[in-house]
């Protein structure tokens, strides 16, 4: 992994072993994905940001939501 990515979060819960955090990426990852229905990703075939690809107009570049929202079983180590 060539770049890390850093985060701040918070969390408790009264109910031990299920735990509810909130976090806010302070650089959160931009990606080149695809954005489309679940239909347009199937009609695209194997490559849908292929130059042939119907759909290649879809294809932008993205990335992760500041706040992230994690929930967890099991206790803390």
């Amino acid at each position: 992994m060539k770049k890390k990515f850093r985060a701040v979060s918070v969390g408790s819960t009264p109910i031990s072993p299920v735990r509810l955090d909130l976090g806010y990426s302070i650089n959160p990852p931009y990606f080149f994905g695809f954005r489309g229905t679940p239909q347009d990703l199937v009609t695209a075939g194997v490559n849908p940001c292929g130059p042939t690809s119907p759909v290649v107009s879809q294809c932008q570049v993205q990335n992760v939501s500041h706040f992230q929202v994690f929930f967890s079983i099991g206790q803390t180590f």
